[in-house]
């Protein structure tokens, strides 16, 4: 049998072990956040710089400036796609730092 104070340091010990693995795997999740929307802005970009462009003879005075003359609306789901991604990764990194800057993951005011 233990004592209360034992027992008071054992429930100590066992949320500071919970804790931990509670911070390691956001501080994973983060990082797998941040590196699969970078993976997918930079494919998105290679497939945007792949694509087929073909100059038509004419083009209206609006879309002069658009690779996607015959496609408009792959062209702005592309961007979109890709400007999600970078978004996405900016806030994790701006969060993450955020987290660190004022000394851990405090997450209480988010979970009300």
């Amino acid at each position: 049998m233990r004592t209360p104070e034992e027992q008071l340091t054992e429930l100590h010990r066992r949320m500071d072990v919970i804790r931990q693995k509670r911070i390691r795997r956001a501080r994973i999740l983060s990082v797998s956040a941040v590196a699969v929307c970078f993976v997918l802005a930079v494919l998105f970009a290679a497939a945007v710089a792949r694509a087929p462009i073909q100059a038509s003879g004419t083009m209206s005075a609006g879309a002069t400036a658009s690779i996607f003359a015959d496609h408009a609306a792959l062209g702005f789901v592309a961007v979109a796609v890709i400007a999600f991604c970078l978004g996405a990764m900016v806030t994790v990194l701006c969060d993450r730092l955020r987290n660190a800057a004022t000394g851990g993951d405090k997450r209480d005011d988010r979970q009300h």
